[in-house]
């Protein structure tokens, strides 16, 4: 049976995302395979970097569908997390939903990074804030993308002191950001005048598309904007930037 080789020996950069959507994939192959009764053989080639060993053995394909994991003296540096949504979730209000669950699993991550790497935590109003915005990012993948299907993902290696960088992935399935400024094309309060004059002066040089995910990131720009029944609709569009000044 056909398998699936993997090879990152000349890798020296990677995407956090890349890797995630690659494994995400891969292992959705591999239960397809399986549920048929076909073997799903699996190999990876890796880089001379140990750095990028490391992250390419603790997260993604290689992580998903290979047993090759990074050695006991590594794992204690590493640190991961990935929190999952549920598509078919029941809310009752005798548990916390899965939304708020994988919130303060995320928060508990970024202290146990931020211990590991410089002996701190976040502050009561840090943890608040960052809840704030994780939730936020969580809500809108959801209510934009009209899928309940979202991922939440945290890396960091420890191992070099010197090269600390925290990595953060949040990823949603569904309708992309554009379509949901396009469908909303004759809405003045969503498709604005001010969006329609610059993806006009720019259409020459770039998709519609484009444009409309850079407009898309500016502040107060929203598709619901024109919601009536969302409390928030005045607001919305001031995520990103809040997050950033973070």
């Amino acid at each position: 049976h056909k398998g699936i080789s993997v090879d990152f020996s000349k890798t020296t950069h990677h995407d956090l995302g890349a890797q995630i959507l690659l494994g995400v994939e891969a292992k959705d192959l591999s239960i397809i395979k399986s549920q048929h009764g076909i073997g799903f053989p699996a190999q990876a080639l890796y880089p001379p970097d140990e750095g990028m060993r490391r992250v390419i053995r603790s997260i993604g394909i290689v992580k998903e569908i290979m047993n090759d994991e990074i050695a006991p003296s590594d794992k204690d540096k590493i640190k991961v997390y990935t929190g999952t949504s549920e598509t078919n979730e029941k809310i009752s209000l005798q548990s916390s939903s899965k939304k708020q669950r994988v919130v303060d699993g995320f928060i508990q991550h970024m202290n146990d990074c931020l211990t590991s790497s410089i002996k701190k935590i976040l502050s009561p109003e840090g943890e608040d804030q960052f809840t704030r915005y994780i939730g936020e990012l969580i809500n809108n993948a959801q209510d934009h993308s009209g899928e309940q299907m979202w991922s939440v993902h945290g890396y960091l290696d420890t191992t070099n002191r010197d090269k600390l960088y925290q990595e953060i992935v949040i990823y949603n399935l569904g309708k992309d950001i554009a379509s949901t400024f396009k469908d909303k094309r004759e809405v003045p309060e969503v498709y604005t005048p001010k969006m329609k004059a610059y993806v006009a002066a720019h259409s020459k040089r770039c998709s519609e598309d484009a444009l409309l995910l850079v407009q898309s990131l500016q502040q107060f720009v929203s598709s619901r904007r024109d919601d009536d029944e969302d409390e928030g609709s005045f607001t919305r569009g001031q995520g990103l930037s809040e997050m950033l000044q973070f």
